[in-house]
């Protein structure tokens, strides 16, 4: 079982300590955990080798990296599927399976939907950037935070609804709903059911009563259950684990831009 830490909580323990992130010293602590890969971000192809040598470095494997896009404006969307489509051709030959993408939303601090056109666009942009994925061997997995569970979710269907697995899977992160559905386990079970069969990556985060836990342990989210939902239905995602120490000034946090 392929089990890999996440970029995000990093992210968070570093600003809170107010320290500059050092991608070395976290690839060494996980290596040291017995992490078998990690889940950086990358945002350029450049930084992209730098984060394979990093890893490699340190013994870890880099079966999925993690990118932003903006593919809801049509004017844009073509260089962001080039940029993604370079990415995951640099991280191809060090082991990369899935590109986890996450359509950016139209602003990351204020509760603005897209409109019907610009998921239309969304959903071009996609199928696209999956086309030109699967041509480098990669596997697109489509990820949410809390804003696509807005007006009913209906740009997290939009995008899962209309794709099938040869164009784009699925990322699940069950937190990032829970907390998008207000608090509602109903929701996350729901979804995790009817999508089982799309799911290629789980982000693992845990919480008691809406505050995230340090640890893996039981909380709000049954992933137990969610487990035996993707193995019925045939699947055998990666795990990329997402624990942050909790920050009782936000425990509900808004999606931050470098936030997955």
């Amino acid at each position: 079982m392929y089990i890999a830490s996440g970029e995000y909580p990093w992210s968070q323990i570093y600003e809170r300590s107010d320290r500059k992130r050092n991608l070395a010293e976290i690839a060494t602590i996980c290596a040291d955990a017995g992490y078998d890969g990690f889940e950086g971000l990358a945002d350029q192809p450049e930084q992209t080798a730098e984060l394979v040598r990093t890893l490699t470095s340190a013994g870890l494997g880099t079966r999925s990296i993690y990118a932003n896009a903006l593919l809801h404006d049509r004017d844009q969307a073509p260089a962001e599927i080039d940029r993604c489509t370079a990415i995951a051709r640099v991280a191809k030959p060090a082991g990369l399976e899935c590109l986890v993408v996450n359509p950016v939303p139209v602003d990351w601090n204020k509760p603005i939907n897209k409109d019907d056109t610009q998921l239309s666009v969304q959903l071009e942009g996609m199928i696209e950037l999956g086309r030109r994925l699967r041509e480098e061997g990669v596997t697109l997995s489509y990820h949410t935070h809390d804003s696509e569970m807005r007006a009913a979710a209906r740009e997290l269907h939009h995008m899962l609804l209309n794709t099938s697995n040869e164009v784009m899977t699925w990322c699940l992160d069950a937190d990032w709903i829970y907390r998008g559905a207000e608090m509602s386990i109903h929701a996350v079970m729901d979804l995790a059911r009817l999508y089982a069969d799309r799911v290629s990556v789980v982000h693992i985060r845990q919480s008691q009563a809406g505050t995230w836990l340090t640890a893996a342990a039981d909380g709000d989210i049954s992933y137990g259950s969610i487990s035996e939902m993707i193995r019925a239905a045939g699947r055998s995602p990666l795990l990329v684990a997402e624990q942050i120490p909790p920050d009782p000034a936000a425990a509900y946090a808004g999606a931050a831009k470098d936030a997955e």
